[in-house]
């Protein structure tokens, strides 16, 4: 997945990166981190000086576009490097509705890589999305308000688009899984045919296609949750075993399909290993491949 940075009124394609983590206040002195914006789209924007005339041409437009963000399930957040007393002038001022934060040391604008212009952030604008990556910057040194309404329509584009979220779980795992044949790039084990997937399983797999319907249905666990590993998919996979006149007892399913499957999807960049927690998470080439097969579930029932 790509995002766009604006340069010389054109746009450059670049690789989707990480937000960087931060921690700072705003002019109350409250605490401010990026983890607080999860599950949100944040507008993070970067401006000079609090009482230049574009810096308050560009409030002001945020302002008054700030109900359709709302509604689009974005935050504005204004970073600068004025005080805490500059900021709640400004605010007061100009009725500033969002947060803005102190940047008195540019620590913020030097860890989002802002560029300087006589020793100060110039104006530039990110997007974060709710998986707190950037899919959008901009630069805009001319024009102060162009950026707003490009933002705008980015993030009512992300809200009216369609995730796996919004289908069925029988119809995307038998989508994707037709989807995960049809392209060949999945490699078949020669014991496909004849592997038992569990203990309490008396049979190997009656469907011939199995395996692409097992990771199928791992690329949708690891979609919804992510970090989870392979003994938590034993578990989803696994049964009671029947034993005669004895109780029945519950057994995990067979790791290795589990760690077959998983190593084809991260094969195909769809997932990969989360350093921080250590199980598997989705890249965002499989969040936009998954939610793009959900999009064509969605498209195709809506003209039926």
């Amino acid at each position: 997945m790509l995002n766009h940075i604006k340069k010389n009124n054109s746009y450059v394609d670049v690789e989707l990166d990480d937000a960087p983590d931060f921690k700072s206040h705003d002019m109350y002195g409250n605490t401010i981190t990026l983890n607080q914006f999860r599950d949100k789209i944040l507008i993070l924007y970067f401006y000079p000086h609090d009482k230049s005339s574009e810096s308050i041409k560009e409030a002001l437009e945020f302002r008054d576009k700030y109900e359709q963000f709302i509604r689009n399930g974005a935050v504005v957040v204004g970073v600068s490097g004025d005080s805490s007393d500059s900021h709640k002038e400004f605010s007061k001022n100009y009725n500033i509705p969002f947060t803005l934060i102190v940047d008195d040391d540019h620590k913020l604008a030097k860890k989002y890589g802002v560029k300087t212009h006589l020793f100060t952030p110039t104006r530039t604008l990110f997007i974060i999305d709710q998986n707190q990556k950037i899919i959008h910057k901009c630069s805009s040194h001319l024009n102060c308000t162009e950026h707003i309404s490009e933002s705008l329509n980015t993030t009512h584009k992300m809200a009216s688009s369609v995730t796996v979220k919004d289908v069925s779980a029988s119809d995307f795992i038998a989508t994707y899984a037709r989807f995960l044949k049809k392209t060949g790039r999945v490699q078949i084990p020669k014991w496909v045919d004849i592997v038992k997937t569990a203990t309490h399983k008396e049979l190997p797999p009656t469907n011939p296609d199995w395996i692409f319907v097992r990771i199928a249905v791992l690329a949708r666990k690891v979609y919804l949750r992510q970090g989870d590993g392979v003994a938590t998919y034993r578990r989803c996979f696994g049964g009671n075993q029947r034993d005669g006149v004895r109780p029945n007892h519950f057994h995990v399913a067979n790791g290795g399909v589990i760690r077959y499957c998983l190593k084809q999807l991260q094969n195909l960049k769809v997932v990969e290993v989360d350093a921080s927690k250590g199980g598997r998470k989705i890249t965002s080439t499989g969040r936009r491949d998954l939610d793009r097969i959900a999009k064509q579930i969605h498209d195709k029932k809506n003209k039926q």
